[in-house]
């Protein structure tokens, strides 16, 4: 699977109005693949933040700390001065941290973590009202059917502010309408 080859397509096309992606959150990160894509597409990115329990739960690692994470992207040449590493379970660690930034708003968050139908929404819940973009993962994959239902109903919660695009594979994109320079 290419990551976040949709949410090029946009930026390029002019469909969004964004140049560029310049700060990522990312839950469930596993071995590291879709931070590794995220820096090769979006090079000129300023701040990564990082939540994992790095455990074997829901497909994880079972690597027990984010060590060979920092090894990868030190491999790839990145400053890891521009990652925050929120080990534990986000369902924890995102409201501690977000307690603390307020504010803050992702370019593009992508979420990963908890599979199960309360966890996924926790997840969606605490990061939604922080980001630009939001890929929800795995909505179609055969082991994890019921996410697909769980992103339509989330997005009838959030629809007057987002536009969902739905990729026809694993991913279900949440877009601020903002963003879009036509419908």
């Amino acid at each position: 699977m290419q990551y976040f080859k949709h949410i090029s397509k946009l930026i390029e096309s002019g469909a969004i109005e964004m140049d560029t992606v310049r700060s990522y959150l990312e839950i469930g990160v596993c071995e590291g693949n879709s931070v590794m894509a995220m820096i090769r597409e979006f090079p000129v990115i300023e701040k990564i933040v990082l939540s994992d329990t790095w455990a074997d739960e829901y497909g994880g690692s079972n690597q027990l700390s984010h060590d060979h994470i920092e090894e990868r992207l030190e491999d790839e040449g990145f400053d890891l001065d521009r990652v925050i590493f929120l080990d534990g379970d986000s369902k924890e660690t995102l409201p501690l941290y977000f307690s603390l930034s307020q504010e803050e708003v992702f370019d593009l968050i992508f979420i990963d973590g908890d599979h199960s139908i309360e966890g996924a929404t926790e997840d969606l819940a605490n990061c939604i009202d922080h980001c630009k973009i939001c890929a929800f993962h795995d909505v179609r994959n055969p082991s994890h059917k019921y996410l697909l239902g769980l992103s339509y109903w989330f997005y009838d919660i959030i629809k007057e502010d987002f536009i969902m695009i739905d990729d026809g594979e694993y991913l279900v994109y949440y877009i601020r309408k903002e963003l879009f320079i036509f419908e």
